[in-house]
């Protein structure tokens, strides 16, 4: 007599080659029967890049800095306020043709 079983999900698969089961194994570790697991041997470690070190102390540098200079501030509301604060177009142009000189690179 037979019986169809319906609806049955298949066990997880497991990796069955080597590089599977050593993935599946801390370094150092053993499998035989009678053995316990040894202990990891060696510590996992990451090594950033020197352009992700570079950008990690410019990060660290603008998380220190104040986002707003208040010494700047207070000097330009005091020239607002004296009537004495003067637009300079040819200063402006050339620092946005210099900020799209950097955007281009």
């Amino acid at each position: 007599m037979t019986t169809k079983i319906e609806g049955a999900q298949t066990p997880a698969l497991r990796p069955s080659n080597a590089a599977g089961n050593a993935a599946a194994r801390p370094t150092g570790a053993t499998s035989s029967a009678g053995s316990e697991v040894a202990a990891v041997a060696n510590a996992d470690s990451v090594k950033l890049s020197e352009e992700a070190a570079d950008l990690a102390a410019v990060q660290k540098q603008l998380s220190d800095a104040p986002s707003i200079d208040s010494a700047r501030v207070a000097a330009v509301k005091a020239l607002l306020d004296s009537g004495s604060y003067r637009v300079n177009p040819e200063e402006i142009a050339r620092r946005l043709a210099q900020l799209e000189r950097e955007l281009g690179d």
